[in-house]
């Protein structure tokens, strides 16, 4: 029994990750879902004269990054009624480190590297902040 209760913290912290890997395949349908939604030439095209990489990111950012966020969440509570202590950001550890290695797609090279870094901001910063302030807050209530 002793053995048990001195492991508790890390059985939470794995089970924290392995959410974080279910959540690599939950926010690759959002994405996929996200991508999928067709975004009419009339809304576009006054953004566009403005800029095209600003008005992509822009659509990404409505389509793609605020849904994550939202799905990020709604994860989290779920996994917070299963798991009594839950670690936000060894959740979203796998998910980062599957953006790090996005970074290594070919796309990022080649010459339309500020136009892959404004879509991977704007699909990501939602989720990124979301989950820094579930970990702010799940730090202020351990601390309490």
């Amino acid at each position: 029994m002793e053995i048990t209760q001195q492991y508790k913290p890390t059985l939470n912290s794995l089970l924290s990750v392995i959410g974080g890997l279910v959540f690599i395949y939950l926010s690759i349908v959002v994405t996929g879902l996200g991508a999928a939604i067709a975004i009419p030439e009339s809304i576009l095209n006054p953004m566009a004269t403005f800029s095209l990489t600003v008005a992509l990111s822009v659509v990404d950012l409505i389509t793609i990054g605020i849904p994550l966020a939202i799905c990020f969440v709604m994860y989290a509570w779920l996994l917070k009624s299963f798991l009594k202590t839950t670690n936000y950001y060894l959740v979203a550890a796998p998910y980062v480190m599957f953006l790090l290695f996005s970074f290594l797609e070919p796309g990022f090279s080649s010459n339309y590297s500020v136009y892959y870094v404004a879509q991977v901001i704007a699909k990501n910063l939602p989720l990124l902040v979301c989950v820094y302030l579930l970990g702010k807050a799940s730090n202020n209530k351990s601390a309490a």
